[in-house]
């Protein structure tokens, strides 16, 4: 993706044939734990996007970067994203990367990038 703007995010949406409309799963309107500052100050990437097979749940891996030199806001934070699905209604949650490792017994390291590998 190229883009000129000084911010942009990724969106994860889905389209529904019931009502022939694209419906917002993530970011959406929440505030997220990890955005302590205005949401309009991140870049949100999504990567590693999974469905589950009877796509009830998508997980994803987002990465916030702050464009803006903010005092309360970490430079780079990467998030595990769970989005499921209840019917036709989303719902999603974030766990800071760190601690979605420690809860799922899995490592995580720092690549020469300061990024999560």
């Amino acid at each position: 993706m190229v883009h000129f703007a000084p911010e942009h995010k990724e969106h994860l949406r889905t389209w529904s044939l019931a009502d022939l409309r694209e419906h917002e799963i993530f970011p959406g309107d929440a505030r997220w734990p990890v955005a302590s500052a205005t949401p309009d100050h991140f870049d949100i990437s999504l990567s590693h996007l999974t469905p589950r097979e009877d796509s009830l749940r998508v997980v994803a891996l987002a990465n916030y970067s702050c464009c803006r030199s903010i005092d309360t806001v970490p430079p780079d934070v990467e998030t595990v994203v769970v989005c499921d699905r209840s019917g036709s209604v989303w719902g999603c949650r974030q766990t800071l990367l760190p601690e979605f490792a420690a809860l799922n017994r899995t490592a995580v390291r720092r690549g020469q990038s300061g990024r999560f590998r």
